[in-house]
C-alpha cells in the first residue's frame, strides 16, 4: 500500500523524511509496522523520522487520523517535530 501511494503521488521513498505511525506501543504491533516501513524506506538508506501522536495525547479511536494531521500541521508551522513522550527504551524487536 505504501509503494502504491508513493507511485500515485509520483514520489520516490527518499522524498519522505517523516512518517506519523500508528504507534500502538505494543511488543508485536510496532515491530510489524516498522518492518513494513523498512521494506519501503530502508532500501535507499535515507534517514526516516517516525512519530506517533498517541504518546502525546492518547488513543482517540475515530479521531486518531485527524490528530495525526493536526500534529503534522503544527510541526510544519513550528518547524519542529515533538518527541514521543515517555519513550525510554527501544522495543527489542525493532
Amino acid at each position: 500500500m505504501i509503494r502504491a501511494a508513493l507511485k500515485d503521488a509520483r514520489l520516490a521513498p527518499a522524498a519522505v523524511d517523516w512518517i506519523e505511525a500508528h504507534g500502538t506501543g505494543t511488543p508485536l504491533g510496532d515491530p510489524i509496522e516498522m518492518q513494513a516501513l523498512d521494506r519501503v524506506y530502508g532500501v535507499e538508506g535515507g534517514r526516516l523520522l517516525v512519530g506517533a501522536v498517541k504518546s502525546n495525547i492518547g488513543h482517540l479511536e475515530s479521531a486518531s487520523g485527524m490528530a495525526g494531521v493536526i500534529k503534522v500541521i503544527a510541526s510544519l508551522q513550528r518547524q519542529a517535530i515533538p518527541p514521543n513522550l515517555h519513550f525510554q527504551d527501544l522495543n527489542k524487536h525493532l
